[in-house]
């Protein structure tokens, strides 16, 4: 017999002993009482082990939600330790700037979706290598507030971190039932073929059976290539699987990336300020290390000199130093496995590189911020990459003309996300370039930085498939429907819209009661009524009639103004 087992039995039958054997007197013995007290009162649990608690997130979500931000601020010190092993200090101090105002905001701007689903048992999410904490936030917590079990595959390089989040929000808000929220860190959970086999497709380890249905919502972020793969692997597997009496919905959200150009205009004098500081913003943040960060600028050239001489002067003002400083501007990198390849293209274009001093040192990691100037005539030679670094890349145009070709260039559609534009709103030169970018898939931001802009309880994203794109698809009868719609994606109004209780079947109408579209459902009714003349089948989705004569083809809003899109496609693309 080991040893352990042993001395449990020996503790029991003393007590026993004492209890129900003993007398008065040996009762009260320094003895007995020490055995009884050992099997009678509770062992102490520390708070990353313990049961979690009894109050349940789905059922008063908006006050959870609210108490979270409070706990959040108040432990803000702890979550940033945490994030220091992948963010810098003033980006964790940002991510939770997000992260508050995103939780205080969710009842104001995502209750209307929230309280319209139903019909969700599992979410699988695929979590974003960067930015963990707002992501365990806007897809871990926020879908775990309709009651449905998240399976959250955490990424190599910040498993550890979004561990140690999951923790922090258990011994934080210890009296919150979190159980259903599954932060998988195991190997065998978390290898790509055996999380999509059990936890998206909800089959055995072996891949052979559906154990249960697959969840009803995967949620992908990263890159868009990869999320392809996964794709194709599993429409492969829901073909060889299914069968007549097999009846499923799935709805796979894919955040991707984008290249996020922005311009400085002609008319842009007054805003040069803004636009160095929203450029020096992207290298403060974990050191341009994010999806959202600009990947070029285009500077007219009547704006180079002021542009290029405010930013050179900030640039050299900034101050390198360890993730965990907190007066540093920008630290050690951390995502890319090898510096070889910024340091290839440094000595590519080292004849275009303003800053000549700038660092890049193997050893610790280090990447200064480099300041590219091409001119626009070599726009289609450079590479516009992710390098993931504080690489900036200039490109000085002398013509409108010059914008209209970037903004139709094949790389800049393919993954069109944000377009920021500097400039007088009331130039007459605006609106046609910021409808250049609209019409070519992009999402546009007036006079302030990307990471301004950014809201998460707004849909994030462009209208390019490589940006985000949401593809449903619809098991019946043995059949595998897809149907893909390129769009900016909000989880909560995806999951309304897909597994929401409506009383009608049609989208377009559920998004035109949205609170994210104040003021314009008469307009809608009038704008709709014009294409009244399609006859569209009633389904719980409601396809084009495009995706009907060839329901496999991908569709995106290609070239459509909102307007149109709205009209032609029942509000789908809204």
């Amino acid at each position: 017999m080991n040893a352990p087992l042993f001395s449990s039995i020996t503790r029991y039958l003393a007590a026993f002993l004492c209890l129900c054997l003993g007398t008065p007197s040996t009762l009260a013995s320094p003895l007995c009482q020490q055995a009884v007290r050992k099997i009678v009162a509770p062992k102490p649990v520390s708070p990353a082990t313990s049961l979690s608690g009894t109050r349940s997130v789905a059922k008063h979500r908006y006050q959870f939600f609210e108490t979270l931000a409070q706990r959040v601020l108040e432990n803000e010190a702890r979550f940033i330790e945490v994030l220091n092993a992948i963010d810098n200090h003033y980006g964790a101090k940002y991510e939770i700037g997000q992260v508050v105002k995103t939780l205080r905001a969710v009842r104001l701007h995502e209750k209307d979706y929230l309280d319209k689903i139903s019909r969700l048992k599992n979410i699988a999410v695929y979590g974003s290598t960067n930015i963990p904490l707002y992501t365990l936030i806007l897809h871990g917590l926020i879908p775990l507030s309709t009651g449905a079990d998240v399976w959250f595959r955490t990424p190599l390089v910040s498993r550890e971190v979004y561990q140690k989040l999951h923790s922090l929000f258990q011994e934080v808000m210890p009296e919150w039932n979190l159980s259903q929220l599954h932060v998988l860190t195991e190997a065998r959970d978390v290898q790509y073929d055996n999380f999509r086999k059990q936890h998206v497709l909800g089959l055995n380890r072996k891949g052979k059976r559906l154990v249960r249905n697959p969840s009803e919502i995967v949620i992908f972020t990263g890159n868009p290539e990869t999320s392809k793969k996964i794709q194709a692997q599993i429409e492969t597997k829901i073909e060889s699987i299914s069968t007549p009496e097999h009846k499923y919905s799935i709805a796979f959200l894919q955040f991707g990336t984008g290249l996020n150009p922005v311009v400085i205009t002609h008319h842009a004098s007054k805003q040069i300020p803004m636009a160095v500081e929203a450029a020096v913003e992207a290298i403060r943040i974990n050191s341009s290390q994010d999806c959202i960060a600009p990947k070029f600028y285009a500077v007219h050239e009547s704006q180079s000199s002021s542009y290029f001489g405010a930013l050179m002067q900030k640039v050299r003002s900034l101050t390198y130093g360890e993730l965990t400083h907190p007066l540093a501007d920008y630290g050690p990198l951390v995502f890319a496995e090898s510096l070889s390849s910024l340091k290839n293209f440094r000595d590519k274009y080292s004849a275009y590189l303003k800053n000549k001093e700038a660092i890049i040192d193997e050893s610790s990691r280090r990447v200064d911020p480099h300041i590219f100037e091409f001119p626009i005539e070599m726009f289609g030679q450079v590479e516009l990459v992710d390098h993931y670094a504080p690489f900036l890349i200039h490109f000085v145009y002398r013509t409108q003309k010059h914008i209209h070709s970037i903004a139709n260039d094949k790389r800049i559609r393919e993954r069109a996300m944000f377009a920021t534009l500097y400039g007088e709103h009331s130039n007459p030169d605006m609106l046609p370039l910021r409808k250049a970018f609209e019409d070519n898939f992009h999402s546009t931001i007036m006079n302030q930085s990307v990471f301004v802009e950014e809201s998460g309880n707004f849909a994030f994203g462009g209208y390019s498939g490589d940006a985000s794109r949401v593809t449903f698809y619809k098991v019946s009868g043995g059949q595998l429907r897809p149907y893909t719609f390129a769009r900016p994606l909000l989880f909560s109004r995806e999951a309304a819209i897909f597994f929401g209780s409506h009383k009608t079947s049609k989208p377009g109408q559920r998004l035109r009661s949205s609170p994210q579209t104040p003021g314009i459902r008469e307009k809608m009714a009038e704008l709709l009524a014009m294409g009244s003349d399609l006859s569209l089948p009633k389904e719980n989705l409601t396809p084009s009639l495009q995706e009907l004569k060839n329901p496999k083809k991908e569709l995106s809003p290609t070239g459509l103004s909102p307007l149109k899109e709205t009209i032609e496609t029942e509000g789908l693309f809204t």
